[in-house]
């Protein structure tokens, strides 16, 4: 169980609005393309503000994830139709710091049903989980496929390549794309070690 507080309002518009405010201590966490696993028992917090028109899910503001010693993210999520379905449409993400040595910003929009152009700027990208090397991780987080095409463009100061504090590319620019089975299909990629 997950110690939640939930605070629902109707406008007189009725656009509804839910904040939520849960305690990730007794849950687990998964972020998946980093092959990050917040572990059952690790103080972590989540908030956000939902809002909701005309019965779906419009937008989820102020959307805060915190991890005790494992890093945060905040954002903003829109929704939207996609295909004939109300889903995630973008994703903005100013500040994340979770899964590794991450210090980046996320940008996200989905095109189509399962495609994701992926943008990441800012200070630092762990491709470690990416390279199959780095810290140990979890079977059920490392086979993880969800079906999604990804067309990604990475331009950070640098990407963590290894273990080693030496184990950096400066600089790196970064274009990949996988197929729906999680296979890399395209990639360009510069830099500097």
């Amino acid at each position: 169980d997950v110690p939640v507080t939930v605070e629902y309002q109707q406008a007189k518009n009725d656009d509804e609005t839910v904040a939520v405010n849960a305690d990730l201590t007794p849950a687990v966490l998964k972020f998946s393309p980093f092959k990050y696993k917040k572990k059952i028992g690790q103080g972590g917090k989540v908030t956000a503000n939902v809002l909701i028109q005309k019965g779906e899910v419009r937008r989820v503001n102020d959307l805060k994830i915190l991890v005790d010693k494992g890093g945060s993210a905040s954002g903003t999520l829109t929704f939207g139709r996609v295909g004939n379905d109300n889903d995630v449409k973008t994703g903005k993400f100013p500040n994340v710091t979770l899964a590794g040595a991450n210090n980046f910003v996320l940008d996200f929009t989905q095109t189509t049903p399962n495609v994701f152009d992926v943008i990441i700027t800012g200070k630092q990208l762990d491709a470690r989980p990416f390279l199959g090397s780095g810290r140990s991780i979890d079977k059920d987080i490392a086979d993880t496929k969800d079906g999604s095409i990804v067309n990604a463009t990475v331009k950070v100061s640098q990407m963590k390549t290894g273990d080693r504090p030496d184990a950096l590319l400066t600089s790196p620019n970064v274009s990949l794309k996988t197929n729906a089975a999680g296979d890399v299909a395209f990639l360009d990629l510069n830099g500097a070690f």
